[in-house]
């Protein structure tokens, strides 16, 4: 959601390169540094992807350095279309459609 957020209001990403945020900054929406090492959650909940550090610094001296350019707007005009392309509808629908069910399953 941190990321849609500041997609939403224009603002330049930068993000680790692991899970969906691959998806999502896809297409030039946003810049993807590589991880530096993957450990496991000691809490079972999953991966954890530790950003490598010295290419975050990197990118993001590129970003500002850029941030008048015209690749740099692209990149974030790319990235506002496509939050606002985003909507509840599929899943409304889908949360709507299994409350129906479970409704239908307790009547009969």
């Amino acid at each position: 959601m941190p990321l849609l957020e500041a997609m939403s209001v224009g603002l330049p990403i930068l993000a680790t390169d692991c899970t969906a945020i691959h998806e999502v900054l896809d297409n030039g929406r946003g810049t993807l540094v590589p991880y530096d090492y993957v450990h496991r959650d000691p809490f079972g909940n999953g991966k954890r992807y530790w950003i490598d550090r010295m290419k975050a610094l990197e990118e993001m001296e590129w970003i500002y350095s850029q941030r008048t350019s015209l690749d740099l707007n692209k990149a974030v005009k790319k990235a506002r279309e496509y939050v606002e392309g985003r909507t509840w509808d599929i899943a409304v629908e889908q949360l709507e459609s299994g409350l129906l069910k479970l409704v239908e399953e307790k009547t009969s």
